[in-house]
């Protein structure tokens, strides 16, 4: 009920919604493929996506679904003017240097665990 009065509250929320709905449609049929291509090649009982793969499809998705947004709600542009323009360099420095910490984190908080010899 209240994403139904905020959609009739907010006219460009209705847009947005139409515009992200191919995107999602393409992306559920890709997934719908991916998965019927993986079963395809296991038994009937023995199918498992790794973790790794479930990672890569969450994030994947979620990149998608936030360009989707950004693009529609018109923000993309805004954001690669503040990022690519010329006279913000100390902007772009900060997300290259936030890009560099996350990259950082992700590598040492899941990276295996490596045992030493005795």
């Amino acid at each position: 009920m209240v994403v139904g009065l905020l959609v009739i509250a907010v006219g460009s929320a209705t847009d947005i919604i139409t515009g992200l709905i191919p995107i999602l449609a393409v992306g559920l049929v890709v997934l719908l493929v991916f998965f019927l291509l993986w079963g395809f090649a296991f038994r009937q009982g023995e199918f498992e996506v790794p973790k790794a793969i479930k990672w890569t499809i969450g994030v994947v998705a979620a990149v998608a679904v936030i360009i989707g947004v950004l693009y529609l709600t018109g923000s993309w542009g805004y954001l690669k003017d503040l990022i690519g323009g010329g006279a913000s360099s100390i902007v772009t420095n900060v997300v290259f240097i936030v890009l560099i910490v996350i990259a950082v984190v992700v590598v040492v908080g899941f990276g295996g665990k490596s045992e030493t010899s005795k």
